[in-house]
């Protein structure tokens, strides 16, 4: 089944020289993996200065294919504030809603894994600083 949606890809880029640049180098990315599916009506903010001359940018987007193929978009590219433009109702066959899962399934564990790994090296660096500032005394 065809869905067409509206979305955003926001970056936060420093320094603000390199926001337009990378926010295309992405769209650029997205449009030509986009052998599913269609991407069209791209349109760029300006960069919006954000802490420690950080910058924020992004661009709005139309995105039309299957559903699952709009969906692995949305995943490899963190498309957000999505907005289903058509059709109004989606029936999906039990096999496209077990690929969509499968695909949240993976990334959810992915990002946990990462997260108990940065944890970890966390709790490392903090117990060697800690045994470092107490033998310096």
């Amino acid at each position: 089944m065809k869905i067409r949606i509206a979305g955003t890809l926001t970056l936060l880029v420093k320094p603000k020289e390199e926001a337009e640049k990378a926010i295309r180098e992405v769209m650029s990315s997205l449009i030509k993996n986009a052998k599913d599916y269609k991407i069209d009506n791209v349109k760029y903010a300006e960069p919006a200065p954000l802490k420690d001359d950080f910058y924020s940018i992004y661009s709005n987007f139309e995105v039309e294919g299957e559903v699952e193929k709009v969906f692995g978009a949305v995943m490899d590219y963190g498309i957000e504030n999505i907005e289903v433009l058509s059709p109004n109702e989606v029936v999906l066959k039990a096999s496209e809603i077990q690929s969509i899962l499968n695909d949240i399934s993976g990334v959810v564990n992915a990002l946990d894994a990462k997260i108990k790994y940065y944890s970890a090296q966390f709790e490392l660096l903090k117990r060697e600083y800690g045994n470092r500032n107490t033998s310096n005394k």
